[in-house]
């Protein structure tokens, strides 16, 4: 959480400097991944349908005319880059409670079954842990991300979640993670 606070700062400093940024992978590239990941071939997704306006996407970055435009991070591509991916964790999280299963792949599924039983400590455990953060990152971010997002698992406010609520307060912070957004 600290890191999507440090990394909304960042991106609220002058122009000059958010041009030192790498550009967002994409709305093309981030729904690839997300489809490759998390969701089921049967049932194509779009992040249309979680950020509300086919006329927004563009503001998350997408070729135009073999130019990447609207990569660059600023305050209002992070405001729909964060709306899309809570609904996102939202349509993850629901999954606990039996809803949207047929949107997910099985094996990712398979990854969040466990963590729907939060906080008990099967739930908690390392391989549990890590087989979730691999299968939403992947190998896109270094150890040193794992085990702060780790960490945060171990907090006083995610030990007071329960079930949905502790999946969609896990899936954010990853979601979010310049790793997954931002090109190197």
């Amino acid at each position: 959480m600290a890191r999507i606070l440090l990394f909304t700062l960042l991106l609220s400093a002058p122009a000059a400097q958010a041009q030192s940024f790498s550009p967002y992978y994409g709305a093309a590239a981030v729904e690839r991944t997300l489809a490759t990941r998390l969701f089921s071939a049967q049932k194509p997704y779009s992040l249309i349908s979680f950020v509300g306006n086919p006329n927004l996407i563009p503001l998350l970055g997408v070729y135009s005319g073999g130019v990447f435009r609207n990569g660059t991070p600023s305050p209002v591509n992070l405001m729909l880059w964060k709306i899309a991916m809570t609904g996102v964790s939202t349509a993850v999280s629901v999954t606990c409670l039996g809803a949207n299963q047929d949107y997910f792949n099985e094996e990712f599924l398979a990854s969040v079954s466990h963590l729907c039983d939060w906080p008990a400590a099967g739930a908690q455990a390392d391989e549990v842990l890590l087989a979730y953060w691999i299968s939403v990152m992947g190998y896109q971010a270094p150890e040193s991300e794992y085990l702060a997002w780790r960490e945060f698992t171990k907090s006083d406010y995610m030990q007071k979640l329960k079930g949905s609520d502790a999946v969609y307060a896990l899936t954010v912070p990853i979601l979010m993670n310049p790793h997954f957004l931002v090109r190197k």
